[in-house]
């Protein structure tokens, strides 16, 4: 909770740029900054579990590739009715990615 709040405190915008570009102009920062994503998006944050989700299915910006995760998060998303997490879940089960294949 703390890191949480010490990410909101220091500008949230700033921390999901900086995971969002992969900025590593300081390794630890950048560890922190994923960690606060992540927590956030733990939370419960549609937004920021659609692109967590986004982040794992796709295996960017630092997240390695992880179908299982991305799952985790894009449910959180979509139980939040987010449209954009709606397709990538979606699109997993088009092509069986780390979920049943399911094109119905």
């Amino acid at each position: 909770a703390r890191q949480v709040a010490e990410v909101y405190s220091s500008g949230m915008p700033k921390a999901v740029e900086l995971v969002r570009l992969g900025v590593e102009d300081d390794r630890h920062q950048m560890s922190f900054s994923k960690m606060a994503f992540v927590e956030i998006a733990a939370s419960g944050d549609a937004n920021v579990a659609a692109a967590v989700g986004k982040r794992y299915l796709l295996g960017v910006e630092g997240f390695p590739q992880d179908f299982e995760r991305a799952k985790s998060f894009l449910r959180t998303a979509t139980g939040q009715r987010h449209a954009g997490a709606q397709g990538l879940l979606g699109y997993m089960y088009s092509l069986g990615l780390g979920v049943p294949k399911d094109l119905d």
